[in-house]
């Protein structure tokens, strides 16, 4: 009987700490697009997955990975998001190389703006990543990686004004979020935080944002701005994602998604983009009025804002991104292959979405079949 004398207390504790941290789960981080696409990434099989795109929002609308498998058999993922700090890319890259064999890896430069680099490490933006990762050695890394950056940003920069915008690295709600978020008990919360609500699309987005339109027409006369200065900070972090890009034998693309911002913004991604180029590394840069010919953008339906492309916009930007990636980048067509029967539920849940969208918007929008 001795052996069962310690069973009635170690099942209240088993239980205690699944229930306890269940509710942590759930009354932590408030889940939104980025936490849906990693948390279907983890639901991925193993090694199927050919390319991952990393950026700030403009990847996170911009990048289309249902119109890559239809149009090219592609099954490049979708991991940016709103803000995402430019510092800890070498550790969310290892947590996609453990999960798959990626060969090549897309990077959007967007992140390496003054103001976005400074935006990105308020506690909000700069724990959104890591608090999207499962429990584990890998979120611990993205987040140590988060808080190291935080402290080169203030180094270089500043500390910021606003006490509430300070990343503090010995602030124990960075390691338990809900801390930071227990007033959830008392304002609510969503389906999406009690149950897993997994991205349907391969990350592509799947709000009502993906179909909102602006005219930016008026705007494009700011992409003839020239290339300003990169500051040694912005270099500085360049210099350690081509290392460890190198040293680790993974190829890559720059790109700058399209995307109208203030004219210091937009000299500084030409000025970022030039840098690439110089130092070797294949770069797009798409803010430009050539490149709006060369993709098909429609400034006047393509854009959702002044910073981002709607799902329109986005399946024509993706579409030019593949047919660079067939004749430059590693390529095998995967379609026919019974293992990405799941790339093939994605075209055809991702095409009602947008015809059901754009009919709400009175767009009678064909997507695929």
């Amino acid at each position: 009987m001795k052996k069962f004398k310690y069973m009635k207390p170690l099942c209240f504790f088993t239980i205690l700490t699944l229930t306890t941290g269940y509710a942590f789960h759930c009354y932590s981080f408030p889940k939104n697009y980025i936490s849906r696409s990693y948390e279907a990434f983890y639901d991925e099989p193993k090694n199927l997955i050919d390319g991952v795109v990393f950026g700030t929002s403009v990847v996170a609308n911009g990048w289309s990975a249902p119109v890559a498998w239809h149009e090219y058999g592609m099954p490049v993922y979708q991991l940016g998001g709103t803000v995402q700090p430019f510092g800890p890319l070498p550790q969310l890259i290892d947590f996609v190389r453990s999960r798959q064999d990626i060969k090549y890896v897309i990077i959007d430069i967007h992140a390496l703006r003054t103001k976005t680099i400074k935006k990105s490490v308020r506690p909000e933006n700069a724990l959104r990543v890591s608090n999207s990762l499962h429990l584990g050695t890998h979120r611990y890394r993205v987040l140590q990686s988060s808080l190291d950056y935080a402290q080169k940003v203030y180094d270089f920069y500043g500390m910021p004004q606003n006490p509430e915008h300070i990343l503090y690295p010995d602030n124990i709600s960075n390691y338990v979020p809900f801390i930071n978020f227990h007033n959830r008990w008392v304002d609510g919360l969503e389906k999406a935080d009690y149950i897993s609500v997994p991205s349907k699309y391969k990350g592509a987005l799947d709000d009502e944002s993906a179909f909102a339109v602006k005219d930016v027409s008026g705007l494009v006369d700011m992409w003839k701005v020239k290339p300003a200065q990169a500051d040694a900070f912005q270099k500085e972090m360049l210099e350690e994602c081509f290392r460890y890009l190198q040293e680790n034998n993974i190829p890559v693309l720059f790109i700058s998604y399209p995307s109208f911002n203030t004219k210091k913004e937009l000299g500084q991604l030409k000025a970022i983009s030039q840098y690439i180029k110089d130092r070797g590394f294949p770069m797009i840069d798409m803010c430009s009025i050539e490149m709006l010919d060369e993709i098909g953008l429609d400034t006047r339906s393509d854009f959702r804002d002044e910073s981002h492309l709607n799902s329109i916009g986005a399946g024509k930007a993706t579409r030019y991104l593949c047919a660079y990636i067939k004749n430059h980048c590693y390529y095998k067509d995967h379609r026919g292959d019974r293992r990405y029967g799941s790339w093939d539920k994605a075209v055809g849940d991702y095409a009602e979405f947008l015809r059901n969208g754009w009919a709400v918007k009175g767009i009678d929008f064909h997507f695929i079949i």
